[in-house]
């Protein structure tokens, strides 16, 4: 064959070349979904507005970093207005989409545990970031992976203050008749009563606009300690009303929630100085990348950063990680990636593993030690366990039972 005609033939081929290159060049471009359900509306809504905010500067940062192998991850946001069976059906429709890998998110407990459920019976993996009810990893689920700790494990912290410094003798508890609200009461309950601690509580309905019946009753009970559990508008009248009864005790403490919010501070104004919560983060922990993630978003913000935007930020690297390690992007694989996880974000390590608190068994879980903090000077500072306080606690407290 002559010169002229390799030429020609090298000519009629390249097109084809080029056609079946560009299949392979598309599928690199093409994004990574995961399905990401969040209370983006409803009364609940600022904590799935703010988780997406979150986790959107962490999509941001990996796809400018090339992503994971060359593609862009992409959640698909959907609003489930924060209630459970609006969540049912938006992850049945999700987990059907055979371009969405997994699930990432939920706004409440009520939502993670029929996420969880439709997860592990659709062979789809559910990432949780701040679902806290113990259910979620005491089912013996192999698909459910959970970042955040647990309601039972939010006041390990708070406990320990309490026995070392407050020492109280009886315990009040209001808390919200919610699933995340029921197992918060059911461990303080636990923790009262292994400790000789007189114990009371009582529920309340979310969205209650009255709280003095309830908040009467505790001031009737005279406690050491009043212990709050709600999200964030009923933790803001519940400060505003138990000031307004005089209800004083030792000490006002809070299972973090609604209390842990900027806009808390904002609307509690002078009432919430002093409170204790439990907390689960703080931009001043030593771990990687926290106080950066904190400039970004009180730059983006004008607020600081709480545990719920930190986990949310934390959990975009997570997905990063499980991604670029998995043997293939199927759902299995991906399944086996996060079981494997071990690593180190700017929410503090996670690890996925299995343990035992509190009588039950959980799998999947992550282990992630729990801070205390108080408002001092409208801020809220770590103040326990000692060696990583920004603060010393505040305590007794002025103007409170002493």
């Amino acid at each position: 064959m002559t010169i002229r005609g390799v030429l020609r033939l090298v000519g009629l081929a390249a097109p084809l070349i080029l056609l079946a290159a560009a299949p392979r060049e598309a599928r690199a471009q093409e994004p990574i979904r995961f399905g990401a359900p969040l209370a983006l509306t409803g009364p609940v809504s600022s904590f799935g507005t703010q988780d997406k905010r979150a986790l959107d500067i962490a999509i941001e940062e990996i796809n400018k970093s090339g992503g994971v192998n060359g593609r862009p991850l992409e959640p698909v946001y959907v609003d489930t207005g924060g209630k459970p069976d609006t969540a049912r059906s938006t992850v049945e429709r999700l987990s059907q989409r055979s371009d969405i890998l997994f699930i990432w998110g939920s706004s409440t407990s009520a939502e993670g545990i029929v996420i969880a459920q439709v997860a592990n019976r659709n062979n789809i993996v559910f990432f949780t970031h701040v679902a806290a009810a113990p259910d979620l990893t005491a089912k013996g689920w192999d698909w459910v992976f959970r970042q955040n700790p647990m309601t039972i494990e939010y006041n390990l912290a708070m406990q320990d203050f309490l026995l070392k410094v407050v020492k109280p003798k009886s315990m009040f508890t209001i808390y919200e008749n919610t699933l995340f609200g029921q197992s918060t009461n059911k461990s303080v309950a636990r923790f009262a009563e292994e400790n000789g601690i007189k114990y009371s509580s009582e529920a309340f309905e979310g969205g209650s606009q009255d709280f003095r019946p309830v908040l009467i009753n505790a001031k009737s009970a005279d406690p050491d300690v009043v212990f709050f559990s709600a999200y964030l508008l009923d933790a803001l009248l519940l400060t505003r009303q138990a000031r307004e009864l005089a209800l004083k005790p030792r000490m006002f403490a809070a299972s973090g929630a609604g209390f842990i919010f900027p806009e808390y501070l904002k609307g509690a104004g002078a009432a919430a100085e002093s409170y204790f919560s439990a907390s689960l983060w703080s931009s001043d922990l030593p771990y990687l990348g926290a106080a950066q993630f904190n400039e970004k978003w009180e730059q983006a913000n004008g607020t600081p950063a709480v545990y719920m935007h930190a986990s949310a930020y934390g959990s975009g690297y997570v997905i990063a990680d499980v991604l670029k390690r998995a043997k293939s992007l199927t759902r299995e694989a991906i399944r086996e990636a996060f079981a494997a996880t071990d690593m180190k974000t700017a929410y503090g390590p996670v690890k996925f593993g299995s343990y035992q608190r509190e009588g039950m068994s959980f799998k999947n879980q992550n282990k992630l030690q729990t801070i205390l903090v108080q408002v001092q000077g409208g801020k809220w500072v770590t103040v326990w366990p000692p060696d990583v306080a920004s603060a010393k606690p505040v305590f007794p407290v002025p103007g409170l039972k002493q």
